[in-house]
């Protein structure tokens, strides 16, 4: 654990003819720096689209079988905020505009990400509304403050 003084010093004597070099090559991840031997393709997977998908007992070699994309809304900039009463005005928002393509009973371009789903609600006549009372406290991708 020499200082940056004592590494430079010696940077500065050292003749790189007189150094003796080692070779290093990549392993079979291509990874060269920490060159490391890890066992971790040895060892049983948290979960796995082979397991998922597996209908016999004796190939499910993962600690879960199922597993999802947890809370998943596909309207994250509609639905999420950093205060409640930022997050209903923009529930509102977007309750006005599906509003306004629901009284068509078609949807078109507008600033909505149609999925099947949000369609067929508005093919069916479906709509919803906002309350303060629905807005709930989480935790949107690591690192956000919860207010």
């Amino acid at each position: 654990m020499e200082t940056a003084e004592e590494k430079l010093a010696w940077l500065a004597s050292a003749h790189a003819s007189r150094l003796a070099f080692e070779e290093v090559r990549p392993d079979a991840k291509a990874n060269w720096l920490n060159l490391t031997s890890n066992d971790f393709d040895d060892l049983i997977a948290v979960a796995s689209k082979d397991v998922k998908a597996s209908k016999k007992r004796g190939d499910e070699r993962a600690i879960f079988k199922l597993y999802g994309q947890g809370v998943f809304t596909g309207r994250d900039e509609w639905l999420y905020s950093a205060t409640p009463p930022e997050a209903l005005q923009k529930a509102d928002a977007f309750l006005s505009e599906f509003g306004r393509w629901a009284a068509q009973r078609q949807f078109g371009g507008s600033v909505i990400k149609w999925s099947r789903n949000l369609k067929r609600r508005l093919e069916q006549g479906k709509t919803e509304s906002s309350s303060a009372g629905l807005i709930q406290l989480a935790a949107y991708r690591p690192f956000t403050a919860l207010n």
